[in-house]
């Protein structure tokens, strides 16, 4: 397949959302795109506690210097294969917070 998408099992996004991330992809509009939880109609399916808040504001703010994301910390997004393979061989399987790695490895400017 051309188009990828990765998407958390830990309820925080649903997946009806699907289509309106890929949709960027699959139209060329996009070489890469996020689920973010910080736009209109985003959001997570329960309440975070204040920690977790703050670690994910923090994390993101840390995040800023290397891409314009919203939301860097999201674990449903979309991405081109030919895109991924720009930098597939940098990225860490072992990582948690893939989409960030691969918006930076791959240099995902679109």
């Amino acid at each position: 397949h051309d188009t990828l998408v990765c998407m958390d099992a830990d309820l925080q996004h649903e997946p009806e959302a699907m289509p309106s991330v890929a949709l960027p992809v699959l139209t060329g509009e996009a070489d890469f795109s996020i689920g973010s939880r910080n736009v209109a109609d985003g959001g997570i399916g329960f309440e975070w506690s204040l920690m977790r808040k703050v670690i994910s504001k923090g994390a993101t703010l840390l995040a800023a210097p290397l891409t314009p994301s919203t939301d860097p910390m999201s674990g449903f997004f979309c991405v081109r294969r030919a895109t991924l393979a720009l930098g597939r061989h940098a990225c860490n399987p072992l990582g948690f917070k893939i989409a960030l790695e691969i918006m930076v490895r791959c240099r995902c400017k679109r």
